[in-house]
């Protein structure tokens, strides 16, 4: 049912078909349409990135860093009095205890011994980011789905995976080396002058590693293109259940209705459970990343911290993370489906 044929489209497989092209012509729609509002929404959407890794920099500082096994090498010093063994005289002993970091205590502890400004580091690379690595994925895109087009049928789910797929792998190699200097930035515990530029962490990754160093962390970043494509099916299932659902309720009323608070729900909810069934993929990238990492490869990293961290080291900072992701992607889906409603109805 996936591969090119002349047949028509069968009705089970005309609904999906029917989702994937309104995601298809979206933007172009956007960049046509006659509303000045409606229009500016593609420009709107790099906005709206820059405007959101700069108010979520500080929780991705502190994820990153509840990530980092620097943060577990952390420890303090108490002391204690010990009788002698013969009962003489006695010791005083001086053992180091882990400190535990909540989120609360984490941000505390940033501020204090490195200045507020120090949960907005790495947000340089982050911006310049952005602009590029989204320009690289929607041309690779169109290039893959056009490759794509002369094996596979034209608008089926399994095109725009494996177009969305590839896309994904180019761009992620592409921008690794920015996200790689971001990482080290925000583990940077220095201040003030001593403080790391992107300078001093280029200079610093490229004589701990050569050119390989830039690299540092992209095949955990591979892994992590099944979170994306977990969510949009995740996402999609939840609203073609509720559009079939909906359906006969709408043919009464003659028009189509958008239940954006639900849409926004959906949006959310298959966040929070990608998320939740592939972030070990998120502590792996970072531990590979930061400076004199003892970790060595994808799989080796994984089984390392489950062995001497279990579940908990495999999901350090995923609280954080769903207060980053889980409201940014419901907003997302509204915004997506509300401009969609619009450009047919107005």
């Amino acid at each position: 049912m996936f591969f090119k044929k002349d047949a028509p489209d069968s009705p089970s497989t005309f609904g999906i078909n029917e989702a994937n092209e309104r995601k298809e012509h979206i933007f172009a729609e956007i960049r046509n349409s006659r509303f000045p509002l409606v229009r500016s929404t593609a420009n709107f959407k790099v906005d709206r990135r820059m405007i959101s890794a700069t108010v979520t920099c500080p929780l991705e500082v502190v994820k990153t860093r509840m990530q980092s096994s620097q943060l577990k090498a952390r420890v303090g010093r108490t002391s204690f009095v010990s009788p002698s063994c013969d009962g003489g005289h006695v010791r005083l002993l001086t053992v180091p205890v882990l400190r535990e970091f909540t989120v609360v205590n984490l941000f505390r502890d940033i501020v204090r011994s490195e200045g507020i400004s120090a949960l907005w580091k790495g947000l340089v690379p982050s911006l310049i980011g952005i602009v590029p690595s989204r320009a690289v994925y929607f041309t690779a895109y169109a290039e893959f789905k056009k490759l794509f087009e002369n094996v596979l049928m034209p608008g089926s789910a399994l095109l725009h995976m494996c177009s969305a797929g590839c896309s994904g792998f180019v761009t992620t190699t592409l921008a690794n080396p920015i996200w790689m200097i971001r990482t080290r930035m925000q583990l940077d515990h220095r201040a003030g002058m001593e403080r790391m530029n992107i300078r001093k962490c280029i200079s610093e990754i490229n004589q701990e590693y050569g050119l390989r160093g830039f690299l540092k962390g992209v095949t955990a970043s591979y892994a992590g293109l099944s979170e994306t494509i977990l969510h949009f099916v995740i996402y999609e299932e939840l609203r073609s259940f509720y559009m079939t659902y909906n359906q006969s309720r709408d043919n009464e009323l003659k028009q189509p209705s958008l239940n954006l608070p639900l849409m926004m729900l959906f949006g959310g909810v298959a966040r929070f459970c990608a998320t939740a069934v592939t972030y070990p993929h998120e502590v792996v990238r970072t531990r590979l990343r930061e400076r004199n990492s003892l970790y060595r490869g994808f799989f080796n990293t994984l089984i390392k911290i489950f062995k001497q961290e279990s579940w908990p080291g495999l999901y350090s900072g995923i609280t954080v993370h769903m207060m980053k992701t889980v409201p940014n992607s419901a907003v997302l889906m509204g915004t997506y489906e509300l401009v969609i409603y619009l450009l047919k109805n107005l």
